[in-house]
């Protein structure tokens, strides 16, 4: 993986915990992958996120939040939000 990736994915990866951190105020399950030539990382917390979209169009300028997904939207070749009944999954890919 290239340098510029590789710092995509971090970036990436640190905003999802981030997260994790701030709006559930508890744990989450970071897992690591590689297929399709690419890096999947996939983020699962207990949070509950209503809005499908989130992060796939830009923050409204004036709130000061919803600039994680946002951003992790554009580091990343794809991301995948899975709502589940005890929690969300964020499922990010990277291209080598």
């Amino acid at each position: 993986m290239s340098p510029g990736r590789l710092a995509d994915l971090r970036v990436a990866v640190h905003e999802l915990a981030l997260n994790t951190i701030i709006h559930t105020g508890q744990s989450g399950i970071l897992t690591i992958w590689r297929a399709d030539g690419g890096v999947v990382c996939d983020v699962t917390d207990s949070g509950k996120i209503s809005d499908p979209l989130v992060g796939r169009r830009p923050p409204a300028a004036y709130d000061g939040f919803g600039y994680g997904l946002y951003l992790v939207n554009l580091l990343c070749d794809l991301v995948e939000l899975h709502r589940q009944p005890n929690g969300t999954s964020i499922r990010v890919h990277v291209g080598l």
